[in-house]
C-alpha cells in the first residue's frame, strides 16, 4: 500500500476531506519520527510496537584498524493477537512474486 493508497482508503472510512487527511499523516508521520529518534517505543494499539536502539559496532576495512560506529536499529513488534491473525495467512511465492495460498 502506498501513501496515496492509505490517503484514499482513510478518506472513504472516515468521510474527511482528503486535505485534511493528507495533513493528518504528515503531522503523524513527523511525529513518529521524532518519537523513534528519540528511541521511544510507539505502539500502534493491538497491531504492533515499534521502537529504536542505539548500538555500537566495531567495524573494519581491509589495511584499515578498527573502529566503532553508531547505529540506530528499529525493533518492529507484532502483538499476539495480531501475530496469530498474520500465521493464519499463507503465502507461497510463484514467478518472484508472493501469492496467497487461497
Amino acid at each position: 500500500m502506498t501513501h496515496e493508497d492509505l490517503v484514499r482508503r482513510l478518506v472513504k472510512e472516515s468521510g474527511y476531506p482528503v486535505r485534511v487527511v493528507r495533513h493528518l499523516l504528515q503531522a503523524q508521520i513527523r511525529v513518529l519520527r521524532d518519537a523513534l529518534t528519540a528511541q521511544e517505543e510507539v505502539v500502534f494499539r493491538t497491531l504492533l510496537r515499534i521502537h529504536t536502539e542505539e548500538k555500537t559496532l566495531s567495524v573494519s576495512a581491509p589495511g584499515k584498524p578498527r573502529r566503532k560506529v553508531k547505529r540506530l536499529v528499529l525493533y518492529v513488534r507484532p502483538y499476539v493477537s495480531f501475530r496469530k491473525l498474520l500465521n493464519q495467512w499463507g503465502s507461497e511465492v510463484k514467478d518472484g512474486q508472493v501469492c496467497s495460498s487461497d
